[in-house]
């Protein structure tokens, strides 16, 4: 016996279809679907009474707007000009909402629910502006305000109940339907162009691969070239030029490291201190720059007076075996020179030599497009976890589960 209740009260279970629809198609495919839901009669009986309504509601909002204080009322004038102000507002917000109530002609479905929507938000809207202007305004016209106020609530029983049958055919769920769709359409744009640059993206990478490719064999050729040998033969001829300079320098740099002392002392009594100062500050620079090694003559005056010099022994004895060997600076000058010379000489055959020019122009270009190609490389990885993020299938689950109640179809875009 129970089991019988149970099943003769058992809600009839309808059985939910399978649907693909294109995304683009998929308003098309709402309309059909409502358009196969029969609530004609209901419709009729919300449209019917909103138009009664609507005239009853004009005929209370002109009745309010005449209506005179009664002289019963025995109130202060500025308690007076409050309320009248307040009954002005009142009946003026309702005749905007009157003159913005226009029936719908039409009578589908889908145009009636968007229609009784529209004029929900509206009540609910009018509610919040006329809250004070009502309360004040029945202070001295209460059966005037109240007339207005159940013709308003007549209007909004009959938007409620309509939304009631929507809410029992599933059908009031349509503008969340729609809001989804709309989301999916706007995810499906956006990855879209995500897509699209992406394709790009690789396409160009491509390019640059290609364009790497050939920059690597075009320096490979020069540098196979015979003139790019000819480079480097003197390259080497010229490092080698700069060894030796380099090692007549420390030379210098140590003979005069001997003498340092010495000269410090000599500079004070001297009568060529700017000179020696030279050597004292970069012996180097300075033997460099003594064309008439004026430094030797100063070294035999300076053995001279190395007495009065108060040096110790050790540095004496150093001071003056390295002045008795002075001369040796003439042939070490002699040899500076013609290094020197001879590595100008290299510089500029080397600088006129075009080829290290552009291999070096190549280098440049490779350099370039291999950051290029680091930067490319890392938006597509980016741009790719994008896309993939992107598939939110969140609102592919709510489409489904919205279509199973308004429709009993399970949904499945493409």
């Amino acid at each position: 016996m129970l089991k019988f209740i149970k099943k003769l009260f058992k809600e009839e279970q309808k059985e939910i279809t399978k649907e693909t629809v294109k995304i683009d198609e998929i308003e098309k495919w709402i309309d059909e679907k409502l358009l196969n839901i029969d609530l004609s009669v209901e419709i009729s009986e919300l449209l019917n009474k909103l138009t009664e309504q609507k005239q009853i509601l004009q005929d209370k909002i002109v009745i309010l707007n005449e209506a005179k204080v009664s002289e019963k009322y025995k109130v202060e004038n500025r308690i007076r000009n409050i309320v009248l102000v307040n009954r002005n507002n009142f009946t003026k917000d309702v005749a905007w909402f009157f003159n913005d109530l226009i029936i719908s002609e039409k009578r589908d479905l889908k145009t009636v629910i968007a229609f009784n929507t529209d004029l929900n938000l509206k009540l609910d809207d009018l509610a919040k502006k006329t809250q004070k202007s009502y309360q004040a305004a029945q202070h001295l016209f209460f059966n005037e305000v109240q007339a207005v106020y159940k013709s308003i609530g007549e209007i909004n029983l009959q938007v409620n109940k309509f939304k009631k049958k929507l809410e029992k055919a599933g059908l009031d769920k349509i503008n969340e339907l729609k809001l989804t769709i709309a989301s999916l359409k706007e995810e499906k744009a956006k990855i879209e162009v995500e897509i699209k640059d992406l394709k790009e993206k690789k396409i160009k990478k491509e390019e640059l691969t290609q364009q790497i490719k050939k920059i690597q064999e075009n320096a490979k050729l020069l540098e196979e070239s015979e003139e790019y040998k000819s480079f480097n033969q003197l390259n080497e001829e010229r490092k080698n030029v700069e060894k030796e300079i380099e090692s007549i320098s420390n030379k210098v740099k140590e003979y005069f490291s001997v003498l340092a002392r010495a000269l410090r002392k000599y500079q004070k009594i001297s009568l060529e201190g700017n000179v020696i100062q030279t050597y004292i500050d970069n012996p180097i620079k300075a033997f460099q720059e003594d064309n008439e090694l004026m430094i030797i003559s100063i070294l035999e005056q300076l053995e001279k007076s190395i007495k009065t010099l108060n040096l110790n022994e050790k540095q004496e004895k150093n001071c003056l075996e390295s002045i008795k060997n002075s001369n040796l600076l003439k042939d070490i000058k002699i040899n500076h020179n013609k290094l020197n010379e001879k590595n100008k000489e290299l510089n500029i055959k080397l600088e006129n030599i075009e080829i290290n020019k552009k291999i070096k122009e190549e280098e440049i270009k490779l350099s370039r497009s291999k950051e290029e190609l680091i930067r490319l490389n890392d938006e597509i990885t980016k741009l790719d976890e994008l896309i993939n993020s992107s598939q939110n299938h969140e609102n592919n689950n709510k489409l489904s589960e919205l279509s199973k109640t308004i429709f009993n179809v399970d949904l499945k875009i493409i």
